[in-house]
């Protein structure tokens, strides 16, 4: 007998992830910055641009956890959002801890280009003094770019001064054959 004591039972739950999601990605400072700068959205499309974004990252493999292969693509139209839309993805992957990022930005050097300064302005590349990222446009695959990249992606494994997370890597490609085999090589 317990004397009348009332017992309180709690019951601990996964959270229940959305339909396809694999988990679910935290938003943080690098994503709330991205969002709060984009004053030529209104408050509704700045919360579309960060679910949809948490949905796109959430199909993909969980940053830790056991080594998986997956592969995924996202299409738009022209015009539709897409240099918004994985500049997002971007931002959230650096706040959920991957190392690196790829960006397939096009099959025209122009457009290409096009990409990469909206991703360099809205993620401040150029601008600030944290030096989150590391953009690589195009690398080729030789022996000293893979061993600064690799340098870049040790740093992940050792904590850093002041709690700093290390640079996230992001290279972009032209979707072309060589392109992708350069950097594959690496």
């Amino acid at each position: 007998n317990d004397g009348g004591a009332v017992r309180e039972v709690i019951e601990v739950r996964q959270p229940q992830l959305p339909p396809g999601a694999r988990w679910q990605p935290e938003i943080g400072d690098e994503t709330l910055t991205l969002l709060n700068s984009l004053n030529n959205l209104s408050a509704q499309e700045r919360n579309r641009l960060r679910d949809e974004s948490l949905a796109i990252l959430g199909r993909c493999v969980p940053p830790t956890g056991p080594n998986e292969h997956y592969a995924g693509l996202i299409v738009g139209n022209i015009q539709s959002g897409k240099t918004l839309s994985f500049t997002t993805v971007s931002g959230l992957a650096r706040d959920n801890g991957f190392r690196l990022v790829i960006v397939l930005t096009g099959k025209v050097k122009i457009l290409s280009a096009q990409s990469i300064k909206r991703l360099t302005n809205q993620l401040r590349l150029n601008t600030r003094h944290d030096f989150a990222w590391r953009l690589y446009r195009n690398p080729r695959s030789t022996l000293a770019q893979a061993q600064e990249l690799e340098s870049i992606l040790q740093d992940w494994q050792h904590p850093t001064p002041g709690g700093l997370q290390p640079q996230t890597i992001i290279i972009t490609l032209l979707k072309h054959a060589k392109r992708l085999r350069d950097a594959s090589a690496l």
